[in-house]
């Protein structure tokens, strides 16, 4: 919880577990369906459930994109019309990397280095390359890699990713 968003926003983890563990108790509920788009709060929660052997099924469910590609948010309401061709710089270049690896590249340098050259002139938080756990990798990991992207859209800040 102290990487990638957690990192930005300290702390903030701390309080959505607090708040999912009681709601989970309390509604003793048997699935929850969280999206990918928030990887991170999707990979903690999983792990808090494992930890505190809740039974629980976690349900990850797919990101859902507008027609353009961009990743849906409650955030996009921010971006203004002259602002979305470059909200959609963070869909580009997560297709630029799926792109590289469908064609053979596996370093995770090289295909960071592509995905910053699409995300300018965008301020970036991260980008970041990872397994599953959200630790860091040199090299793609077939069916194991996860690409997160994290830049300003203006004032707006948006994150994405994909699953490898």
């Amino acid at each position: 919880s102290a990487i990638l968003e957690g990192k930005i926003r300290p702390g903030h983890f701390d309080g959505v577990l607090r708040v999912l563990n009681k709601l989970f108790r309390l509604t003793r509920a048997n699935s929850v369906y969280m999206g990918k788009k928030d990887t991170q709060q999707l990979i903690i929660v999983q792990n808090m459930i494992k930890t505190f052997f809740l039974n629980i099924e976690l349900v990850a469910c797919d990101i859902i994109r507008e027609r353009d590609g961009l990743a849906l948010s409650s955030r996009n309401v921010y971006i203004c019309d002259e602002d979305k061709c470059n909200a959609l710089r963070l869909s580009r270049s997560l297709n630029k990397a799926q792109n590289l690896i469908q064609n053979g590249e596996e370093d995770a340098s090289e295909i960071k280095t592509k995905m910053l050259e699409v995300l300018e002139p965008l301020k970036v938080d991260y980008v970041a390359i990872t397994d599953r756990n959200l630790n860091e990798i040199s090299k793609i990991e077939k069916n194991n890699t996860i690409i997160l992207v994290a830049a300003y859209v203006g004032k707006t800040r948006l994150i994405d990713n994909i699953w490898i």
